[in-house]
């Protein structure tokens, strides 16, 4: 609708219509008026701010994140958008403990209530926003803050009025080493390996050395990329480039084979070095253990199972090995045993310790002879036992025997030796001969030799005794000695 304008002249014409702060906040138009001067109607017109009913709203300043360091504070401030037709209360809720608020002189806390009236609707109240020191987490965080109003306080105009969230982002500033494992370690023996990665929690002044170091190298190796696994590494920190500080650096842990059969627990220990930028170098060591289970058993290691040798000369005797499977906690010996009346063994005895228990020991088997023809082939077993004070005592298998043939070389007969020459070389004048007859063999029982003459017109025999075609008994003891006769 135009409307008349009283006092509105030529000169008012263009001239810059500004609404107050007041008029902006409630909400308005800019409306052109015209007006008329006697019978004539002028077109020109004017400009005039004109107030309408705004949405109620909360405003919450400024409408970016509140960026703070722990121990730090900032400051939000809240007014409301229209005037309430009587009191409105906003809640103002922090979503994590990390972030408290406080409104004027209040307590700090997760919310704060913040009361508007119909005086001081449009007035900022102060929300103090602040970031906890927690020196325990070392962890940036993000909070969200939200305002809203409580209905059961608030003018029906503001009952279900928009929720306005802000963000507030809080930087950690405790000085910590940072693994990224923690709790116990579970490592297998022989080749399993785990790796974390270790940083720091703020930015240094100058570098900081963080050892990384096992306990029992032996056990648990430490190593880093393109370094050498021993039972540490250092890592280094730089405030910015290379190495930075932000950034972390893999650690590996590897289970070493070792001999013995114990299982075993490692304490891994981050440590700052001397000389490393000072805000880090009072800090407490960073540690958690490292579990280690063996995969070695106790045991006996027998290298051949079986050989034929022969009863005698060359090739009678062989050799074989022996070791232990496991390291011993004590001085263990094992005992080689032979074969009664087959073999013989040297050493008849082993000893290892926690040292030498892993280099095979020889044992030499060599035949006995028995001189008897026998109708097969002698066997026998090399066997094997244990003794000591330490862990070898029990849960150890009973070791491997090693069985032994001979081949027999042996042939039962009778054997005839000359012992003298012929006292008379002339045949009309006779003479004797001395001859010994013995076994070609032991016998396993007395035998009987009876020596005669194919032709007594030629010859005869007769023992010491004078008696003819003498009989010659031999025993096991005196198979091989000669006995004489006389031709």
């Amino acid at each position: 609708m135009l409307n008349d304008k009283p006092g509105v002249t030529a000169n008012t014409l263009n001239s810059d219509i500004t609404p107050t702060a007041t008029e902006i906040s409630n909400g308005g138009v800019v409306v052109l008026m015209g007006t008329t001067y006697g019978n004539t109607r002028l077109n020109f017109f004017y400009a005039e701010w004109v107030p309408i009913a705004g949405v109620p709203a909360i405003t919450v300043t400024p409408a970016t994140a509140l960026s703070l360091t722990e121990g730090t504070s900032g400051t939000y401030n809240v007014k409301l958008a229209v005037a309430p037709s009587g009191g409105v209360r906003v809640l103002v809720r922090s979503n994590n403990t990390a972030v408290t608020v406080k409104v004027g002189t209040g307590t700090a806390g997760p919310s704060a209530n913040i009361n508007f009236t119909t005086g001081n609707w449009n007035t900022d109240q102060a929300v103090t926003v602040a970031a906890v020191e927690d020196n325990s987490n070392f962890v940036s965080e993000t909070v969200t803050l939200s305002y809203d109003t409580v209905n059961a306080s608030t003018s029906a105009e503001y009952d279900g009025a928009a929720t306005v969230n802000r963000t507030v982002n809080v930087t950690d500033n405790d000085y910590a080493i940072l693994v990224s494992r923690s709790g116990t370690l579970a490592l297998t023996e022989g080749g399993s390996v785990a790796t974390y990665n270790v940083k720091l929690s703020v930015q240094p002044a100058m570098n900081v050395v963080v050892r990384v170091s096992s306990s029992d190298g032996g056990a648990v190796s430490v190593n880093k990329s393109g370094g050498t696994a021993g039972a540490s590494q250092d890592l280094t920190f730089t405030p910015s480039g290379n190495g930075i500080w932000s950034t972390g650096q893999d650690i590996m842990l590897s289970a070493v084979e070792d001999g013995d059969v114990n299982n075993e627990s490692v304490t891994i220990t981050h440590s700052v070095e001397t000389g490393s930028s000072s805000e880090y170098i009072s800090l407490s060591d960073v540690t958690f253990m490292a579990t280690v289970a063996d995969d070695d058993t106790k045991g006996v290691t027998i290298s051949k199972s079986s050989e034929t040798i022969a009863e005698s000369g060359a090739g009678n005797s062989f050799t074989y090995t022996v070791r232990l499977d496991s390291q011993p906690t004590a001085q263990v010996t094992v005992m080689v045993t032979a074969p009664s009346g087959v073999a013989t063994v040297n050493p008849s005895s082993l000893m290892f310790t926690a040292h030498n228990w892993a280099t095979a020991q020889t044992v030499t088997v060599t035949a006995v002879d028995d001189n008897v023809d026998n109708a097969a082939p002698r066997t026998g077993n090399v066997t094997h036992s244990v003794t000591t004070t330490g862990d070898y005592n029990s849960g150890v298998p009973t070791p491997n025997s090693v069985s032994v043939t001979l081949t027999d070389d042996d042939t039962a007969g009778a054997r005839v030796t000359p012992e003298r020459t012929l006292r008379s070389t002339t045949e009309d004048n006779a003479g004797t001969v001395e001859l010994g007859v013995a076994l070609s063999s032991m016998p396993v029982a007395d035998v009987t030799v009876t020596v005669t003459s194919e032709d007594t017109t030629e010859g005869t025999v007769k023992a010491a005794e004078d008696d003819p075609d003498p009989t010659l008994t031999f025993t096991s003891t005196d198979w091989n000695t000669p006995q004489t006769v006389t031709v």
